[in-house]
């Protein structure tokens, strides 16, 4: 996976995706979507992601400890 990509943006684009899955598939989709967020957070080294300066604040989407 790619190591700075944030673990909530597989879940927003996958459930983004989730209308054009088939129905029968559905479920083992939404299931997938949360384990494959949390092996992407597990895979993270520790340090900040996905840094945005907004006026005078520093906006940290994922800060890993």
């Amino acid at each position: 996976m790619i190591t700075s990509l944030p673990p909530g943006f597989i879940l927003i684009v996958g459930g983004l995706l989730a209308p054009l899955v088939p129905g029968r598939a559905r479920p083992a989709y939404m299931l997938a979507l949360p384990v494959l967020g949390f092996i992407q957070l597990l895979n993270l080294d520790a340090g900040q992601y996905g840094l945005i300066e907004f006026f005078t604040y520093t906006l940290v989407h994922v800060r890993v400890d």
